[in-house]
């Protein structure tokens, strides 16, 4: 039997008000709490081998947590060879410094040139493994490290460790104007009510903090160091856009992306990248540090930016 999902495994859910499929989107976040919904609704949700149909449920202890979801037949995803530069690799796992300009997961406007693809093609056993082992995801054109499984043991490790923010990820932007000092952002970040590809600022958004520290300043920019201790989407984006200073090239949230006065090209391409990461190895548990090369297009930006000054 092929499985979207099967699993299995004991959870210790706090003392408190503990909605299941709240609950479960979260240590599950390559799904959508909707789908888990769904899945309690249509008996697929069982808590100590006992089915639990309702999604509104307050759960609180240690049980066991088993969910048995088959595989709906679905368009087969192509190899395709796209370049990949690998940070480091064993057998279980592969840290990767995603290129610019790609996106982690085909999607109906874009099916074949994507990371996915590229995994695919090099590693075409990974097409057995949920969403061909990709653990976490970096925007499209958002560079640096990302993290790919190679079996689903190690995966499910690996995002449970996120879940539970055991990983540490450290970026580096260039941001408009002086920012005068470090600090961090601590404001919730909600879907936009309109624009659904778009986040925003919302005091009933989700929990969301970012820290962010000064590196080096140029005539109307400042390069930064970015520490995000949440993973919501687009957060570093929405976060320094937030307290007026929006990331270099980004064309969704900087006002000053279609000023063609004041932008060349060397300002059109989004100045974030994923520097650093450092987690647990899900097998063999040891730490691992990697960095990952800033881009040509931050290096190109930085020079520039630099003799400028």
């Amino acid at each position: 039997m092929c499985y979207l999902l099967n699993f299995r495994k004991k959870i210790f859910f706090k003392k408190g008000k503990n909605r299941l499929d709240k609950y479960l989107s979260e240590f599950l976040p390559e799904y959508s709490r909707t789908r888990i919904k769904n899945w309690i609704l249509k008996n697929k949700v069982r808590i100590n081998h006992k089915i639990i149909n309702s999604p509104k449920k307050n759960i609180s202890g240690s049980f066991l947590v088993e969910i048995k979801v088959k595989k709906k037949r679905e368009k087969s995803i192509k190899a395709k060879k796209i370049p990949i530069k690998i940070i480091y690799e064993d057998k279980y796992i592969l840290v990767i410094n995603k290129q610019y300009g790609i996106t982690v997961h085909p999607g109906h406007k874009n099916e074949e040139h994507t990371l996915l693809n590229s995994i695919l093609y090099y590693y075409p056993e990974n097409k057995k493994i949920f969403r061909g082992g990709i653990v976490h995801r970096l925007d499209k054109n958002t560079t640096g490290a990302l993290i790919i499984a190679k079996d689903l043991n190690s995966q499910m490790k690996l995002i449970e460790d996120f879940k539970l923010r055991k990983v540490y990820k450290e970026y580096e932007a260039i941001v408009e104007k002086i920012v005068c000092s470090d600090g961090i952002v601590n404001k919730r970040i909600l879907r936009h009510p309109i624009r659904r590809t778009k986040m925003s600022i919302h005091p009933n958004g989700k929990s969301s903090i970012t820290f962010y520290k000064v590196l080096e300043y140029f005539l109307n920019h400042t390069r930064l160091k970015i520490i995000p201790k949440s993973g919501r989407t687009h957060q570093i984006r929405v976060h320094m856009e937030s307290i007026g200073h929006p990331i270099v090239g980004d064309e969704v949230y900087n006002r000053f992306f279609n000023n063609k006065i004041y932008y060349s090209d060397i300002f059109r391409k989004l100045a974030l990248h994923s520097k650093k990461i450092e987690f647990f190895h899900p097998i063999k548990k040891n730490k691992i540090i990697l960095k990952a090369k800033l881009p040509e297009n931050m290096l190109s930006l930085i020079s520039f930016l630099r003799k400028n000054s």
